[in-house]
């Protein structure tokens, strides 16, 4: 179903813009890679759900929201800051929670 991709193509422009702008404030070539690589992981993720790959899409969604959540949170709690660590920890836990859900609706075992 085209709709439930909708998400992670949300995300994923999201977290490429994020690293974009990482790069551009900071000239921080982390973020620029994380970015666009956790960027083209959710677009993949998002085709691969719109193929009608949902649970694998949606599997794949969930894994890059927990690995985003848990290591920007574990950033955000190190350095204290709020912004912008701790709104992307909260974005890829909420990817996570939708795409964990969806994935076990279209369990396919």
């Amino acid at each position: 179903m085209a709709g439930q991709a909708h998400l992670a193509f949300a995300v994923g422009a999201a977290v490429a813009i994020g690293g974009l702008a990482g790069y551009a404030r900071a000239r921080s070539v982390p973020s620029l890679l994380a970015g666009l690589t956790f960027g083209a992981g959710y677009v993949a993720c998002g085709k691969a759900i719109e193929r009608g790959q949902e649970w694998e899409g949606h599997a794949g969604a969930s894994t890059l929201g927990a690995v985003l959540a848990l290591s920007m949170g574990y950033r955000s709690a190190k350095t204290g800051k709020l912004i912008p660590s701790g709104a992307v920890a909260a974005l890829g836990a909420a990817s996570c929670a939708y795409h964990t859900k969806r994935a076990v609706e279209w369990k396919p075992f």
